[in-house]
């Protein structure tokens, strides 16, 4: 499935812009500027690729799997 693909392949971009954002975070010595990156930038990162993640989980789980019609006799 050629979503999936995307989807894993924009978690792992996430993952690998917030161990960037990290490695730069650890290099810089102005602490009100490391915390605002910390709070508004790489906890946005963190939840989008949970939500992502979950999202994932959910395709492989069958969530958006459209049932068939009512009316389909072995459905019934």
């Amino acid at each position: 499935m050629k979503q999936m693909k995307v989807l894993l392949m924009a978690s792992k971009t996430l993952s690998l812009m917030m161990e960037d954002l990290t490695t730069l975070l650890d290099s810089m010595d102005n602490n009100d500027l490391i915390m605002d990156l910390d709070d508004n930038v790489i906890s946005h990162l963190e939840n989008a690729q949970t939500q992502l993640d979950m999202i994932v989980d959910d395709i492989d789980d069958g969530a958006y799997e459209k049932e068939p019609d009512e009316d389909f006799e072995e459905w019934n």
